[in-house]
């Protein structure tokens, strides 16, 4: 287990230069202006929106963010932002295994009311440690809210639908999301031929490819297939996105947390594996003995862990209950522009926990260097006890309003003074 301080990131995954041209193109609707415009004039309509306080066209601009190496506690607070979206790991029904498709499992569960997979001997194939194909238990089937799924295929024939949030296999010990995986990069597979189509040189040629790598095959009936027993690497030959599918998850039998889908070693949901080693989040401004202390709880809240898992056979997600909420985790998060404003607006205050706090303080600098305009109002303050927040701050034009409203309501100087310094 390792303690983390300050070790929270975020990974932009949005082109800045689209989002101040996304909300000119909107407004101009509104305005029935279409001309062809240089850059330069959706800056100044976008500011032109933004003084008149018409920010309705902030929503029609999307910034997506990874955020990593935070605690749950982090996660939990980001999902109460009802207007953002969030992204997950799974992959399309129709994904092959070896007792059919993930789909049909899923009907399966679902026509014989099975509360899971667990009570039945369903298995399909796993690699172990040593890279060999390996027949393993599936405990359940999960199917997910629909999410935008890509294409993968490979130089060996391969063909995926997964999310970008999906973990594919690079070697038989490490695997990485798809959106981290370029085209050109090697993955694990365990691919099967059909001699029918392929050329007899072709085919002699793939054989002896394999015999030189002193990878195990067999060869069967010459019209049948030709199979590796081992995984072997492949090149992605690309990756297209191909629309909204409906997603499915699959929880495999411990140790091994991963299966073959359409030829292809990919990794379980990781909303169900074990959190064996974590790490764990705690408050940069803590020290001394009590970091020790949070060492040995750690530790055993570890071995708890393993207690529940191996000893009470407890699946992961229900041994998971008793993990701390400091666990390192990661989210995507995905919100228009007036969102982010918002969030930022609840999430840099003083008041703000610190880690979420320090985080998007960091977002914050980000966006108001590299998106013109719509973070300007945004200044940074310091309190001696709280430490760095921000707060968005008023025009002169608002600021002039506030006034003359104070005054037609009798509103008192100390009243003033505070719903000014909310910047409200």
């Amino acid at each position: 287990m390792k303690l983390l301080k300050r070790a929270g990131t975020y990974t932009i995954l949005t082109k800045p230069k689209d989002i101040i041209h996304d909300i000119a193109s909107a407004a101009r609707t509104c305005y029935q202006s279409f001309k062809d415009r240089p850059r330069s004039a959706d800056i100044t309509l976008v500011k032109s929106l933004i003084e008149k306080g018409h920010h309705a066209m902030l929503e029609m601009a999307d910034l997506k963010i990874r955020f990593s190496k935070v605690s749950r506690g982090f996660t939990h607070e980001i999902v109460r932002h009802r207007l953002c979206s969030f992204a997950q790991e799974c992959v399309v029904g129709e994904t092959k295994i070896s007792s059919g498709t993930i789909e049909e499992l899923y009907s399966y569960k679902i026509n014989n009311k099975l509360f899971d997979l667990s009570e039945k001997n369903i298995t399909i194939k796993s690699v172990n440690e040593h890279g060999n194909i390996i027949n393993n238990k599936v405990l359940d089937v999960i199917k997910n809210k629909q999410r935008k799924v890509f294409e993968v295929k490979t130089e060996l024939g391969c063909n995926l639908l997964c999310t970008e949030e999906h973990e594919i296999f690079i070697n038989i010990n490490k695997s990485k999301k798809l959106k981290e995986i370029n085209v050109g990069d090697s993955i694990i597979i365990n691919n099967v031929f059909k001699y029918k189509g392929i050329e007899k040189e072709e085919f002699k040629k793939l054989y002896i490819t394999y015999r030189a790598k002193e990878v195990s095959c067999m060869l069967l009936r010459e019209k049948d297939l030709f199979l590796s027993k081992n995984v072997v690497k492949d090149r992605i030959v690309s990756i297209v996105e191909v629309g909204i599918r409906d997603v499915f998850d699959l929880v495999m039998q411990q140790p091994y947390n991963n299966y073959i889908a359409n030829g292809i070693m990919v990794h379980n949901s990781t909303r169900y594996v074990d959190e064996k080693g974590f790490d764990l989040v705690i408050p940069p401004h803590k020290e001394g003995v009590v970091i020790d202390a949070i060492k040995k709880h750690g530790k055993s809240v570890d071995d708890f862990y393993s207690y529940l898992r191996n000893i009470e056979k407890w699946k992961p997600e229900d041994a998971r209950q008793i993990l701390p909420i400091g666990m390192s985790n990661e989210i995507v998060v995905k919100a228009n522009i007036r969102e982010w404003r918002h969030i930022f607006k609840m999430r840099c205050d003083k008041f703000a926990h610190w880690e979420i706090r320090g985080l998007m303080l960091e977002l914050l600098k980000w966006c108001k260097k590299n998106i013109p305009l719509v973070f300007d109002d945004f200044y940074f303050f310091y309190d001696e006890k709280k430490g760095d927040y921000a707060r968005p701050v008023l025009s002169k034009s608002s600021m002039f309003d506030v006034i003359v409203h104070a005054l037609g309501n009798s509103i008192s100087k100390e009243e003033l003074l505070e719903f000014i310094k909310k910047g409200v």
